[in-house]
């Protein structure tokens, strides 16, 4: 199975049949299990979009709003690698 890292430029096709691309933004950790509580599940961030700040000032470093789709460990079989990002 495909294991995404960042800098990756995939294509997530749904079970719905939506289609999604761009940039693998984020890719969580492994968790360890602890008693009690509900394990987290692994998840990627995919940046779809991006925009500027409209109310943008030259001392803030966020310039941009970032658009990004969550994808869990379960979903990653849709997907599909592309290109790696240098």
């Amino acid at each position: 199975m495909y294991q995404p890292k960042v800098d990756d430029y995939v294509i997530w096709t749904t079970q719905l049949g939506m289609v999604h691309e761009g940039w693998v933004y984020f890719v969580s950790e492994e968790s360890q299990p602890k008693r009690g509580w509900v394990t987290p599940q692994r998840y990627i961030t995919i940046e779809v979009g991006v925009k500027e700040k409209s109310d943008y000032k030259e001392d803030n470093p966020h310039r941009y709003v970032h658009i990004l789709l969550c994808c869990y460990e379960s979903q990653w079989s849709e997907l599909k690698f592309v290109k790696k990002r240098k």
